[in-house]
């Protein structure tokens, strides 16, 4: 299992919109832990967790109000603020 890094300064290519949209997070063999959809993109988004909340470094995240899931990688982690990126592609 991998290990979330540090918050880095923001050098994102694409603009994150702003959201504060309910989620889950969907972990193998875990309940769905609740989520706030801080922002996001077309590449990934901030959400907000509980800071003693786990994370592996692969999960899925839903929103409350669609019917999708989105596999994603976290890619970093500063208290209760996690950066994930949406693994689309098998390439990405």
């Amino acid at each position: 299992m991998g290990r979330l890094l540090d918050a880095p300064d923001n050098k994102r290519d694409l603009h994150r919109a702003p959201t504060f949209l309910d989620g889950l997070l969907h972990i193998s063999g875990r309940d769905a832990i609740a989520c706030i959809v801080w922002d996001m993109s077309e590449r990934g988004a901030k959400i907000g967790i509980g800071c003693d909340v786990p994370l592996p470094l692969y999960f899925e995240i839903s929103l409350v109000d669609e019917d999708v899931r989105l596999p994603c990688e976290g890619r970093w982690r500063s208290g209760e603020s996690v950066g994930v990126r949406f693994r689309l592609n098998r390439g990405s």
